[in-house]
């Protein structure tokens, strides 16, 4: 019964590592888009404003 308990404690320790592991890289991917996404919308917001002589 102890070995099971051990066993059980470190798999939810790993399971719980790899949980923080990919929560930080879909974090990092959906804002690496979200930037991108922006980035390209200024750009052609900027691009629009140039011409029609606003800018």
């Amino acid at each position: 019964m102890l070995f099971h308990s051990s066993i059980q404690k470190d798999l939810a320790r790993s399971f719980g590592a790899k949980v923080v592991v990919l929560a930080t890289i879909v974090k990092a991917w959906l804002l690496f888009l979200h930037f991108n996404l922006s980035r390209k919308n200024m750009f052609c917001f900027s691009l629009q404003l140039k011409t029609e002589g606003i800018l």
